[in-house]
Parts: structure tokens; C-alpha cells; sequence
């Protein structure tokens, strides 16, 4: 199942974007340049950035893996055997010192503190991994916009150690695949880097959180990586599925 859907987009919208399509926006505010997760879309008069496409395009394509993680079952968490040893670990030491409260699925109205996490996340993550602004620019605007229009088509959990937040998650709702399996898309997550290994218990608390809204295996689709993140997409929780998406680009009145 494609990571790109109609809730998904939002959490990949640029702060200059406008929706024109449920899978497409104008990039800019010229309006010269689109980006769409439709394959279907043509547009001769801008500049159009073909996302999470299934196949090659017409003009030079680039490609990562998209990584779905699970099944995630109640088996799963309790970490048994050698192979969760390292995440048993991380669980045990941060089950420690989280409170009940330390996971909720709130409003993010503490907006000082979330932009914050932000900052201290791009400080020392962001720019030496991305090098650009653009990561937190699709979190900045979910807050702000898109988290409110999407009451009840999205899951939002806001993490604490005591009163300090020190990461969030953002999910859809859910889908059915093909063969049944339902299915997360994993939209947004940024966490305080200052905590070791706290991604991990982070990522490990939400699924557990997902798990017990239904009682039923699933899986989360994480969209695509390389490199080190595609590494660390893949050692961390049980792999379901990778798939090769392809990205590319046709100019105005090039043929698509």
C-alpha cells in the first residue's frame, strides 16, 4: 500500500503549498511548480514533480525504499528472545522513569513547548542529516493548520518525561490493505535527541498505543529512506514489506 494518500499529503506540505487535488498541491506561490502523488495528473504549464510513483517516468528518475514495519501483535510486545535484546533494554530503562501520563493524545496546545522540540531536534539532527528547513516546515504546518481539519481522521500523541514534551507522533487512521492487514501511515515524529535511544521507545510506545485501539495485528508504513535513516527503518522493528517508489520530475510542455 502506497505510503502517499489523501491524509498523508498533509503531513508533506511545504508552508508555501496549496491543495489542488486530494493527492497534489502547488508548490510555490507562482503556481509554477506542482508536486503530486497521482500518476494520472498532467499539467503543460508548470513544472511537475512526480512523488512515491510505482514505476519510472518519461524523464530521468530518481528512487528509494518505502519500509513498512511489523506485524506488530501481542506477541511483539513482549520482546521476547535475543533479537529485541537491545530494545527490551531501551524499554526497561525509560518504562522506569515515564509516567502514565507521559503518553497523550492531545491538542499540542502547549505550542512553546512543541516549538521548541522542534528546534532542539533540528539543532542536532535536522541540519546535519537534511541540511535544509523543509522537515520542520511540513511539522510547523500540521500544527498550525492541518491538525485541526483533520480532527478524527489522524492520531496525534504527544510525549512527556514529567511536564517536559519530548517528542510526538502523528498517524492516520488506519487503512486495510489488499490481504486485510490494517495498515498506519506514520506521518510525522520528531523526538528530543538530548535522550539516547529515546526514538526508539518513542516509535516502541506509539505502536503499543495503536495496538490497543483495536487488539488486532497491524503494520505502519514509514514511506521511503536511505542511507542511515533506510538503516535504521529496517534494524529497529520487524520489516513487513520494502518497496521501490520512484521520483521524478517533467518541465512544461515536455511529454509526460
Amino acid at each position: 500500500m502506497n505510503y502517499a494518500n489523501s491524509i498523508s499529503i498533509y503531513g508533506m506540505l511545504p508552508k508555501a503549498a496549496t491543495l489542488i487535488g486530494p493527492l497534489t498541491y502547488y508548490k510555490d506561490k507562482a503556481h509554477t511548480k506542482i508536486v503530486t502523488f497521482d500518476p494520472s495528473f498532467k499539467d503543460n504549464n508548470a513544472e511537475v514533480s512526480y512523488m512515491y510513483m510505482d514505476s519510472p517516468g518519461p524523464t530521468k528518475s530518481s528512487s528509494e525504499i518505502e519500509v513498512t514495519q511489523g506485524p506488530f501483535d501481542k506477541e511483539f510486545f513482549k520482546l521476547k528472545g535475543s533479537k529485541y535484546k537491545h530494545l527490551r533494554n531501551i524499554r526497561n530503562k525509560y518504562s522506569k522513569i515515564f509516567v502514565e501520563r507521559g503518553l497523550r493524545d492531545c491538542s499540542g496546545k502547549d505550542e512553546a513547548q512543541l516549538e521548541n522540540l522542534m528546534n532542539v531536534w533540528w539543532d542536532r539532527i535536522g541540519d546535519k542529516n537534511y541540511g535544509w528547513n523543509v522537515h520542520l516546515g511540513y511539522d510547523k504546518r500540521y500544527f498550525k493548520e492541518s491538525m485541526s481539519r483533520l480532527k478524527g481522521q489522524t492520531i496525534n500523541l504527544f510525549f512527556y518525561l514529567g511536564d517536559v514534551l519530548v517528542g510526538y507522533a502523528v498517524f492516520d487512521c488506519g487503512r486495510f490493505d489488499e490481504s486485510g492487514m490494517l495498515t498506519y501511515t506514520y506521518m510525522l515524529g520528531k523526538y528530543d535527541p538530548r535522550f539516547k535511544n529515546i526514538s526508539r521507545y518513542l516509535d516502541y510506545l506509539s505502536y503499543r498505543y495503536l495496538y490497543n485501539l483495536n487488539k488486532r495485528p497491524f503494520v505502519v508504513n514509514l514511506g521511503t529512506a536511505s542511507r542511515g535513516l533506510l538503516k535504521y527503518k529496517l534494524q529497529t522493528f520487524p520489516t513487513y514489506a520494502t518497496t521501490k517508489r520512484y521520483f521524478y520530475k517533467i518541465k512544461p510542455h515536455e511529454e509526460a
